[in-house]
């Protein structure tokens, strides 16, 4: 990512903020060091049915779910440059299952970062651990980590 680049999660990279797996350590790293770090507000449901879903399986105590919640909220409110769901967007993203295999909220996560890079004209580097997403990113002219 250059100096000047923007940093683009998806949730399969969000959730790696915020619970030990494969890749943590690297997105971690990547939000500490990006001058600006930002997703899709769609992330939001994303990443709660990500916890909630570790709950119901026993991979996460309620107690340890309840404490990441508090710091994602906190973290969608000040950490992360949250992109709303404008109609722009919105007609992006079905476009864009036209061109790739994506499902709904893939699509809206990347025609968020392509939206990004339109609007500032600056690098963008999608972190994603998602491969059919990762590839319909690369495709579409964005830097990708993760996958």
């Amino acid at each position: 990512m250059t100096e000047a680049g923007v940093l683009y999660l998806d949730s399969s990279a969000l959730v790696k903020l915020y619970v030990d797996e494969t890749g943590s350590k690297d997105v971690r790293r990547w939000v500490a060091h990006a001058p600006v770090a930002t997703t899709s507000r769609v992330a939001h449901v994303e990443v709660a049915a990500a916890v909630a879903r570790r709950v119901r399986e026993q991979l996460m105590a309620e107690n340890a779910a309840n404490a990441l919640r508090a710091v994602w909220e906190r973290d969608m409110e000040r950490r992360l440059a949250v992109i709303d769901l404008s109609a722009t967007i919105a007609a992006h993203a079905a476009l864009l299952t036209e061109d790739y295999p994506l499902r709904g909220m893939d699509a809206i996560h990347l025609a968020s970062a392509l939206w990004i890079k339109g609007s500032i004209g600056s690098p963008v580097t999608f972190a994603v651990w998602d491969v059919r997403l990762g590839e319909a990113a690369r495709h579409a002219g964005l830097d990708v980590w993760g996958v």
